[in-house]
């Protein structure tokens, strides 16, 4: 494990007090930690491992998770976890539940009926890219990039004097690497916090959700193209992180950040 002290304020605290044109800054700050993380290449999707020896390199191993706060779950089995060598492998593990933390409550009947047309369809789906790796497919829909799960304001920490400059990143743990196609970026929880309802600032915050936006188009294209060309397989990966559930409630979100 590695630890490094962060100094700083966490952005959830400073976030309220700030000026439009603050947060703007900020906002634009965050952009910019989400480029740098989907220009990284990695051969393989799972999660980068540290060396267990002396030696310095980190490489590619299975998927880890963010922690659970059920005190009898057990870890699912790493030789399930990957690392896996095609999107398609990985989809149909997180359909099966290879990944899942293990508990004492079994599935339903019910909940082991839903998972099979999920299973069945990514397995089906005519998308040749599921199929292929960054070495024998270079293109962007085989580039598998690193994810930071909850880049929020709260695992954000700022400048005590300057909360427009980022001072650093925390909770990695649920860090993994994914196929680009896969990333829609979340930072929604400051731009419809509950405590914000006066027009203008809702509007200000809305203007600053689409600049965002195309902020991190221009910076990482390939990405913003793979956001069309790619919907039908992150449609399959939104049904496999949740192929026990009812139909009626897995959709596509709405918007990036």
């Amino acid at each position: 494990m590695l630890l490094e002290d962060i100094r700083g304020t966490n952005l959830y605290m400073t976030w309220p007090e700030m000026s439009i044109d603050q947060r703007q800054k900020v906002g634009l700050a965050v952009v910019n930690v989400w480029a740098q993380l989907m220009r990284l290449r990695f051969g393989a999707i799972g999660s980068i491992n540290a060396p267990e020896d002396d030696d310095t390199t980190f490489y590619v191993g299975p998927m880890t998770f963010m922690p659970t706060t059920t005190g009898k779950a057990v870890a699912p089995p790493r030789s399930k976890c990957g690392p896996f060598s095609c999107a398609r492998d990985w989809l149909l593990a997180l359909a099966r539940l290879d990944m899942r933390f293990l508990t004492e409550a079994p599935l339903t009947e019910e909940e082991k009926s839903r998972m099979i047309p999920v299973i069945s369809d990514t397995k089906a789906a005519p998308l040749p890219y599921l199929d292929s790796s960054e070495a024998s497919d270079p293109s962007p829909r085989s580039t598998n990039v690193l994810f930071h799960v909850d880049l929020g304001v709260h695992n954000i920490m700022v400048d005590s004097d300057d909360p427009t400059i980022i001072t650093g990143v925390i909770d990695w743990e649920g860090a993994c690497v994914v196929p680009l196609w896969s990333i829609l970026p979340r930072f929604s929880n400051p731009l419809r916090a509950p405590y914000i309802t006066k027009p203008d600032e809702l509007g200000a915050l809305e203007e600053l959700r689409c600049l965002m936006e195309r902020t991190l188009s221009d910076a990482v294209p390939e990405w913003a193209k793979l956001i069309t060309e790619c919907r039908e397989a992150r449609m399959l990966r939104i049904r496999a992180e949740m192929s026990t559930a009812e139909p009626h409630n897995v959709r596509m979100p709405e918007g990036i950040f």
